[in-house]
């Protein structure tokens, strides 16, 4: 993150789950695995445990409340985070926990000027959010392209924000969905230039991927896309 930051990206995209003292850490994946090397899921680990491992470039696995701490001065910001659950590990109780300590640990420390966005393909937490905090922005996110029905059960819930695949998706559905009044289309995955610029191409709102530095560098050299009103990354 602060590579990305230093490097000129203002949008990011982050994952946060419980550990095991109910502490939330920022990981992707179930297993640390292919992370960190670790066959173990970050909800069965203390926060001692958690601070004592490092990735194959040394890096430990952070702490939300880290990240939060690093954006409370830096204005202008776009992030995502992903409340991510399993689901034989979160029940209505324990989900509602980890809403509440997310938004307590990012929102007050929210720089007035940045936008924050709570997304799940967790339903269960979006509802849970949604309720307890009623004017959080949301977003909902599907591994399936952009379409009219993902709009209409977004909108159902109160989100006005989707996340979606790059793949399959259309300018047709973009601007379809708009017009039922979604605010953000973020599209994802974009693991190259080709994808970066078909998400651009299809009006994205926010691109979602995983080269932040290749990319970054790319851009500054190559189309200027951050100067595209309303565009970011």
């Amino acid at each position: 993150f602060r590579r990305s930051y230093a490097a000129g990206n203002r949008g990011f995209e982050t994952d946060i789950r419980f550990n095991k003292d109910e502490e939330i850490v920022l990981n992707h994946d179930e297993s640390l695995k292919r992370t960190f090397g670790l066959d173990r899921e970050c909800e069965d680990m203390t926060s001692e445990e958690i601070k004592a491992i490092r990735n194959p470039k040394g890096n430990p696995l952070a702490f939300c409340r880290e990240l939060a701490d690093f954006l409370q001065d830096k204005p202008g910001m776009y992030v995502e985070w992903e409340i991510k659950t399993i689901e034989r590990l979160y029940n209505e109780e324990r989900l509602e926990r980890l809403c509440e300590k997310a938004y307590n640990e990012i929102i007050p420390k929210k720089h007035p000027t940045s936008e924050y966005l709570f997304t799940s393909f967790d339903t269960r937490a979006l509802r849970i959010m949604h309720r307890l905090h009623p004017d959080v922005p949301l977003m909902l996110l599907k591994s399936k392209p952009v379409s009219k029905e993902i709009a209409r059960e977004a909108l159902d819930m109160g989100i006005y924000r989707l996340g979606c695949r790059v793949e399959g998706t259309t300018q047709k559905d973009v601007k379809a969905v708009r017009e039922m009044g979604i605010q953000i289309v973020s599209l994802w995955p974009c693991a190259s230039k080709e994808e970066f610029m078909l998400a651009a191409a299809l009006g994205a709102d926010a691109i979602n991927q995983d080269r932040p530095m290749a990319i970054t560098s790319w851009l500054k050299k190559g189309l200027p896309l951050q100067k595209i009103k309303g565009f970011k990354y």
